[in-house]
């Protein structure tokens, strides 16, 4: 009974350690688009007329920005409607991510959706 007991233990013990051993072998998986379909990011950008003065950069252009993306999970090119206050717009987007604008300027897009192949 108490060797029974050992070994099951042990066996138990193999199983984790085993499985933490397999978990470590296993390459991370390469990055996809984001989300298929419409989303928004923040994202970094630089200007171009960013100063560095004694050791501080300053950008007045540049910094954190919100953008609209429509990730197309599909193999073919197909075709979405943008969404914005000055009217929507169709565009032929390839498979991954598309970049279609940024969501506070302008042309500001506030929604994609699918409506078919290019």
């Amino acid at each position: 009974m108490k060797a029974r007991k050992i070994a099951g233990i042990l066996s138990a013990g193999l199983l984790v350690s085993g499985g933490i051993a397999g978990a470590s072998l296993v390459a991370p998986e390469e990055a996809k688009a984001s989300v298929c379909g419409y989303s928004q990011e923040v994202r970094s950008y630089n200007s171009i007329l960013s100063l560095s003065l004694l050791g501080q950069t300053l950008d007045p252009f540049g910094g954190q920005k919100v953008v609209s993306i429509y990730g197309h999970c599909g193999p073919t090119n197909v075709k979405i409607v943008t969404e914005s206050p000055n009217g929507n717009r169709y565009v032929c987007v390839p498979p991954g991510d598309s970049w279609l604008g940024f969501v506070n300027q302008g042309d500001r897009i506030t929604g994609a959706y699918y409506v078919g192949l290019c």
